[in-house]
């Protein structure tokens, strides 16, 4: 089985970051095999402090029942190889075999028998995902990436509460976003770039407090950017460019003080620069170019002091670009043309380090 043993070597390189800590208590109970064990990770999340600034409390989801065991993840598999044309996959050794689950192709299973890790990507799944995979209970890791999956994303994958990592990106889904997925309070890493996925984003989101990127390029969303993602403090990329969304910028954001990367680029955003962002100073790459965004540049941006960087280009901005910004001294690339920008940029030999900057016919000074 050299391709099985591939998988394992490539996935056992992985694991120490997406298994528990030894005795987690949370990673335990939810080993239990009951729906006790649900209700109780539920329960001690809904006991979590409140947010810390007002008006930015996220909405908790609808819980949805879910069996767990063995025999029900061999049930939820052989519903997704039905669902997504089995038979046709690149790889599908061992599949609807009486082989334990172990061995059939890109599924490692944990000391209960019950999937773990879940690796069928570029693997020519075809179709729907079934609502049996919200049945995964024990599920950590999950790429189904680079298919041609269509379709609703499942609202019962909200069940997956162990899960650390979903990359589905490079597929044909659609819908909206399940507001059931603010259950996956253990997510750290979600990508769904290059779908079809439309409507807002779930302000339920917001109780996600793990993750720490979350990549939706490429899409069809709309509507605001929802204030309660400022919850997300753990957050270090949030990537939402190349699609319709729409608003101002949240200024509840201000709270995401771990981010690294900020992508908004290629959307509708209107209204105004939050001169509180400047408090991001861990930031270091804001995209924002290519909206309706309108006003001054903020000189309290001059805290970004770790940015490299900042595109605010093909906007509706004006008035110069402050003085203070003199302080952004690790800009690498800096783009402000297509905007009603007057003056000059003032570098006092701060922006020497620039590799490529756009500057909208603006002279330094």
């Amino acid at each position: 089985m050299p391709a099985f043993n591939r998988l394992i070597a490539r996935i056992t390189a992985i694991a120490d970051t997406l298994k528990s800590p030894p005795g987690d208590r949370e990673s335990d109970e939810i080993r239990d095999g009951d729906g006790a064990a649900l209700d109780s990770r539920r329960a001690r999340h809904a006991e979590r402090p409140s947010d810390e600034f007002e008006g930015t409390s996220a909405p908790e989801p609808t819980p949805i029942p879910a069996q767990t065991s063995p025999e029900t993840d061999r049930e939820a598999l052989i519903a997704l190889y039905h669902a997504t044309g089995g038979d046709e996959w690149e790889i599908n050794t061992n599949w609807l075999t009486d082989e334990p689950i172990d061995f059939w192709h890109g599924v490692v299973t944990d000391g209960d028998g019950c999937v773990m890790f879940l690796w069928l990507s570029a693997n020519g799944l075809m179709g729907e995902l079934p609502a049996e995979m919200g049945n995964l209970t024990h599920l950590e890791l999950l790429d189904i990436s680079i298919n041609q999956l269509n379709g609703r994303l499942p609202a019962e994958m909200g069940n997956l509460l162990s899960l650390k990592s979903m990359v589905m990106n490079h597929n044909q889904l659609t819908g909206p976003l399940p507001p059931e997925w603010g259950n996956l309070v253990e997510l750290e890493t979600l990508d769904l770039n290059e779908n079809r996925i439309g409507e807002a984003l779930p302000p339920e989101w917001g109780n996600l407090t793990n993750l720490k990127s979350l990549q939706i390029i490429d899409n069809q969303l709309s509507g605001e950017l929802p204030e309660a993602w400022g919850n997300l403090t753990n957050l270090e990329t949030l990537w939402l460019n190349g699609n319709q969304l729409n608003g101002a910028l949240p200024a509840a954001w201000v709270h995401l003080t771990g981010l690294d990367s900020l992508w908004l680029h290629d959307n509708q955003l209107t209204g105004s620069l939050p001169p509180a962002w400047g408090n991001l100073a861990q930031l270091k790459s804001l995209h924002l170019g290519n909206n309706r965004l309108e006003g001054n540049l903020p000189p309290e941006w001059a805290g970004f002091v770790n940015i490299e960087n900042l595109d605010v280009s093909s906007n509706h901005l004006s008035g110069e670009v402050p003085l203070q910004w003199v302080a952004l001294k690790r800009l690498v690339h800096f783009c402000i043309d297509a905007n009603q920008l007057t003056g000059c940029v003032p570098c006092d030999g701060s922006f020497r380090g620039l590799t490529a900057h756009r500057l909208g016919g603006l002279p330094f000074c």
